[in-house]
């Protein structure tokens, strides 16, 4: 049995069932248990895993690479190129044990980016609350789409800015306290400084999970 964000699948089968429902259309995996698990299984391939980068979301869509285009999964890094990958492979590396001890290795890194996501989000909220009392309308930044009646999960808080994206504060607060690696962060002490230098715009969510790294400056 392998457990994949609270969710647990004795087969391979089972497993391919879960993400056929998932790629089904663009949006399903927009929503937030959904992104949970995307970004938590597609870590488990070895073609991820590899580029040593963290992944920030899992969109769906055409893969135009393959001779009969279809929707398949494509993996946003922080820090390396957008790629695409299959479902089958996927699944497939979740059930290996051998891939799952790989995974194992990363993790500590990953949970201290998640710690670190996570203490700043009285930030992302409060600039998301004056965004809705501000905003009339409520417009993405990107494609200009008025948010205003959209539900509240579909409206996403962005980092932006001359190398003020998430991954560049991170490493810009480490070298700061001279830190080795990104494991010695302290939450506490980051998220005083995230609320100091922190850029932030509002994106719908098919705009922020779409977004290009050449948009990210």
């Amino acid at each position: 049995m392998v457990t994949i964000a609270d969710e647990h699948f004795d087969t391979q089968k089972q497993l391919l069932a879960r993400l056929r429902l998932l790629i089904k259309n663009k949006t399903d995996i927009l929503k937030p248990r959904n992104q949970v698990f995307a970004v938590d299984i597609v870590q488990r391939y070895n073609k991820v895993y590899e580029i040593g980068k963290e992944v920030k979301r899992v969109y769906v869509d055409v893969n135009r690479a393959t001779v009969f285009p279809e929707l398949c999964m494509h993996v946003v890094f922080i820090g390396a190129a957008t790629i695409t990958v299959a479902i089958r492979n996927v699944a497939r590396a979740a059930m290996s044990l051998k891939d799952a001890g790989t995974v194992s290795a990363r993790r500590p890194i990953d949970t201290k980016l998640e710690e670190l996501r996570t203490i700043v989000q009285p930030d992302i909220q409060a600039f998301k609350k004056r965004a809705y009392e501000i905003g009339s309308p409520l417009c993405c930044t990107f494609c200009k789409r008025d948010l205003t009646d959209e539900k509240r999960e579909q409206v996403h808080v962005d980092h932006c800015g001359v190398n003020t994206e998430f991954r560049h504060l991170v490493e810009r607060f480490r070298n700061q306290e001279n830190l080795t690696t990104i494991l010695d962060i302290g939450a506490e002490s980051f998220n005083t400084f995230h609320s100091t230098v922190a850029q932030l715009q509002i994106l719908c969510a098919p705009c922020n999970m779409k977004k290009k790294r050449s948009d990210q400056v």
